[in-house]
């Protein structure tokens, strides 16, 4: 008979299986540490709670632009330095002189704009446009009483329609 011998423990298959899943764990969970520290997802509202709070504010005047029938387009100048935004309302709203615009990105709070419009002719708002990051981007136009909102994929889209809510 054949004596066998036993093989060195780093020959064995199941030693690899036994340390090589805690490894492999160790490995991950310090690359995924590593990426979270270089990658930190910042906030995309630093005032969260207040916003919660100001809820019912939000909603009373979306509320008001659909009693007022407002609605907008929204136009980027094909040179994308230009924002136009046409304002359409009902027969008893007052055109206002000027607008807020607020552009919101999806995912960096640090690239967010807010700009005022000012109006060019009856109905119609500019404002020069910042250069705009890649991504979804919320729109927000608003006035003290009364809030229309859209949403804009850059730089696939170049117009926007938005309405209350």
């Amino acid at each position: 008979m054949e004596s066998s011998t036993p093989l060195p423990w780093y020959k064995t298959p199941v030693t690899w299986l036994v340390f090589g899943i805690p490894a492999t764990a160790i490995v991950t969970g310090i690359a995924m540490i590593t990426i979270s520290i270089i990658y930190r997802d910042g906030l995309v509202v630093d005032d969260y709670y207040k916003q919660g709070l100001g809820i019912n504010q939000i909603l009373k005047r979306q509320n008001n632009a659909e009693d007022l029938q407002l609605s907008a387009n929204l136009e980027i100048s094909a040179d994308a330095q230009t924002i136009l935004v046409s304002l359409h309302s009902s027969d008893r709203f007052p055109l206002p002189q000027s607008l807020s615009l607020g552009l919101y990105h999806s995912t960096d709070v640090s690239s967010d704009q807010i700009m005022e419009m000012r109006q060019v002719t009856p109905g119609i708002f500019s404002t020069k446009l910042p250069l705009l990051p890649k991504g979804r981007w919320d729109i927000v136009l608003e006035q003290e009483e009364w809030r229309l909102s859209g949403s804009l994929l850059i730089p696939f889209s170049h117009q926007a329609h938005l309405k209350p809510g």
